[in-house]
């Protein structure tokens, strides 16, 4: 009887060097080779700074806001209903607190 041998992908056979791990996998062209790639190219992009991105630079002051947890969002065409909990709603240098809020809006 012969003994199919199936190929060894994890790395070279008896050993557990970092160095000898992958044997020919590192090489040019190697699907090892191009997923490092994709990753180190993935970190470069991550690197850019997105001009979308809220997060840099101070936060916009606004004088009236609502801080809320969604509940419930529905729409037809251009009209919204939107259910509001746990809310803070701050207006005219008052602050006012609801358990839930309904909401029709047309946008």
């Amino acid at each position: 009887d012969e003994v199919e041998k199936i190929p060894q992908n994890d790395g070279a056979a008896g050993t557990s060097s970092e160095d000898d791990v992958g044997g020919d996998e590192d090489e040019p062209g190697s699907k090892r080779r191009k997923v490092e790639d994709e990753v180190d190219a993935a970190e470069e992009d991550s690197d850019i700074a997105d001009p979308d991105d809220d997060t840099v630079g101070p936060e916009p002051e606004a004088d009236d806001f609502i801080l809320a947890q969604y509940d419930k969002v529905s729409r037809k065409k251009d009209k919204w209903k939107v259910t509001l909990k746990d809310c803070v709603v701050h207006i005219a240098g008052r602050e006012l607190l609801f358990q839930t809020v309904s909401c029709d809006l047309l946008w």
